[in-house]
Protein backbone atom coordinates (compact mmCIF):
# COMPACT_ATOMS: atom_id res chain seq x y z
CA UNK A 1 0.00 0.00 0.00
CA UNK A 2 0.96 3.41 -0.63
CA UNK A 3 0.04 6.31 1.42
CA UNK A 4 -1.43 9.83 -0.40
CA UNK A 5 -2.62 13.60 0.86
CA UNK A 6 -5.00 15.20 -0.84
CA UNK A 7 -4.03 18.62 -0.57
CA UNK A 8 -7.51 19.85 -1.43
CA UNK A 9 -9.27 18.12 1.56
CA UNK A 10 -5.78 16.84 3.67
CA UNK A 11 -7.00 13.54 3.55
CA UNK A 12 -4.91 10.78 3.41
CA UNK A 13 -5.53 7.65 1.79
CA UNK A 14 -3.60 4.22 0.90
CA UNK A 15 -3.82 2.79 -2.61
CA UNK A 16 -2.44 -0.40 -3.66
CA UNK A 17 0.71 -0.36 -5.49
CA UNK A 18 -0.20 -1.30 -8.96
CA UNK A 19 -2.88 1.88 -9.01
CA UNK A 20 -0.45 4.23 -7.46
CA UNK A 21 0.39 5.10 -10.82
CA UNK A 22 -3.04 6.96 -11.49
CA UNK A 23 -2.45 8.78 -7.71
CA UNK A 24 0.91 9.74 -9.32
CA UNK A 25 0.00 11.64 -11.80
CA UNK A 26 -3.11 13.71 -9.83
CA UNK A 27 -1.85 17.04 -9.10
CA UNK A 28 -3.85 17.47 -6.11
CA UNK A 29 -2.16 14.30 -4.40
CA UNK A 30 1.42 13.77 -3.10
CA UNK A 31 2.68 10.49 -1.55
CA UNK A 32 3.58 10.78 2.09
CA UNK A 33 4.80 8.25 4.95
CA UNK A 34 2.20 7.16 7.21
CA UNK A 35 4.08 7.14 10.50
CA UNK A 36 2.70 4.37 13.10
CA UNK A 37 3.78 4.37 16.26
CA UNK A 38 5.61 1.41 17.31
CA UNK A 39 5.69 1.38 21.02
CA UNK A 40 3.49 3.35 23.61
CA UNK A 41 5.74 5.39 26.01
CA UNK A 42 6.68 4.06 29.25
CA UNK A 43 9.25 4.07 32.53
CA UNK A 44 12.14 3.30 30.14
CA UNK A 45 11.64 6.70 27.97
CA UNK A 46 13.53 9.58 29.30
CA UNK A 47 11.60 12.17 31.17
CA UNK A 48 12.55 14.62 28.02
CA UNK A 49 10.53 12.57 25.53
CA UNK A 50 7.78 11.81 27.52
CA UNK A 51 7.19 15.78 27.60
CA UNK A 52 7.75 16.23 24.00
CA UNK A 53 5.49 13.27 23.58
CA UNK A 54 3.32 14.93 25.77
CA UNK A 55 3.42 18.46 24.41
CA UNK A 56 2.93 17.07 20.86
CA UNK A 57 -0.40 15.94 22.00
CA UNK A 58 -1.40 18.11 23.91
CA UNK A 59 -1.86 16.54 27.23
CA UNK A 60 -2.96 18.47 29.86
CA UNK A 61 0.15 18.15 32.45
CA UNK A 62 -1.29 19.86 35.03
CA UNK A 63 1.22 19.58 38.15
CA UNK A 64 3.11 16.71 36.86
CA UNK A 65 6.92 16.84 37.23
CA UNK A 66 8.23 13.21 37.88
CA UNK A 67 8.25 9.90 35.32
CA UNK A 68 5.53 8.33 36.81
CA UNK A 69 3.17 11.50 36.78
CA UNK A 70 3.52 12.16 33.76
CA UNK A 71 3.27 9.09 32.02
CA UNK A 72 -0.10 8.72 34.10
CA UNK A 73 -1.27 12.05 32.54
CA UNK A 74 -0.24 10.48 28.99
CA UNK A 75 -2.09 7.42 29.58
CA UNK A 76 -5.46 9.13 30.73
CA UNK A 77 -5.21 10.56 26.82
CA UNK A 78 -6.77 7.99 24.60
CA UNK A 79 -4.25 7.47 21.36
CA UNK A 80 -4.77 10.24 18.43
CA UNK A 81 -6.11 8.31 15.81
CA UNK A 82 -5.52 9.64 12.31
CA UNK A 83 -8.20 9.03 9.79
CA UNK A 84 -6.77 6.88 6.63
CA UNK A 85 -9.09 6.21 3.90
CA UNK A 86 -9.41 2.82 1.61
CA UNK A 87 -9.67 4.98 -1.73
CA UNK A 88 -11.45 3.10 -4.61
CA UNK A 89 -9.12 1.68 -7.23
CA UNK A 90 -8.31 4.21 -10.07
CA UNK A 91 -10.50 6.81 -8.16
CA UNK A 92 -8.39 10.02 -7.50
CA UNK A 93 -10.97 12.25 -6.84
CA UNK A 94 -11.60 10.26 -3.40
Amino acid sequence: MVAFLNTDNGRVLEIAEPEAFIYDGASNFKRVEVKAETTAPDMTWKKADLLAYAEERDVDLDEATTKAEILAAIEEVPPEEVPVEEAAPGNPDA
